[in-house]
């Protein structure tokens, strides 16, 4: 999960305070009526809001992170943070949405070889035979005639 150093701005209490970020959805219900409170908006709307604006969303998350930190900060507050008065700290782990064309597509299992460990192989691909030994597939002699299906 990625986290957040406040660098910013100056004389605030929670200058040099690094913690995990808060998105959405992961704060505390407290915090959350509290945000709701002071929007003024109700959770539906905050929801299409933040599909609709990406400022919001950071919003939030500041507000919802600075409030698990314990710092009582307003909704206000966590909207007028100067891009220098943060440090956005990402875990080696974390994969971030902008980044998601950057990462390779997962194989189809259902295109992957079928041979297993004991060295078995997938029925569809051809082996070589020994040297003289029958096909298991029914052999037509030259004088045989092919059966129809259809009952002919």
């Amino acid at each position: 999960m990625a986290r957040v150093k406040f660098l910013g701005p100056a004389g605030a209490p929670f200058v040099g305070v690094e913690t995990s970020l808060v998105r959405e959805g992961e704060g505390k219900i407290g915090d959350m009526a509290d945000m709701q409170r002071q929007t003024g908006m109700r959770m539906k709307d905050i929801q299409a809001e933040l599909e609709r604006n990406e400022s919001f969303g950071f919003q939030v998350a500041l507000f919802l992170t600075l409030r698990a930190a314990g710092h009582k900060v307003s909704f206000d507050t966590a909207g007028n943070f100067a891009e220098a008065d943060l440090e956005i700290v990402e875990d080696p782990g974390d994969q971030r949405d902008d980044d998601a064309e950057d990462v390779p597509e997962a194989e189809d299992p259902t295109s992957a070889p079928t041979a297993s460990g004991r060295g078995d192989v997938d029925a569809e691909e051809p082996t070589a035979a020994a040297p003289g030994a029958r096909s298991r597939s029914r052999q037509q002699s030259p004088g045989s005639k092919k059966r129809s299906t259809s009952g002919s």
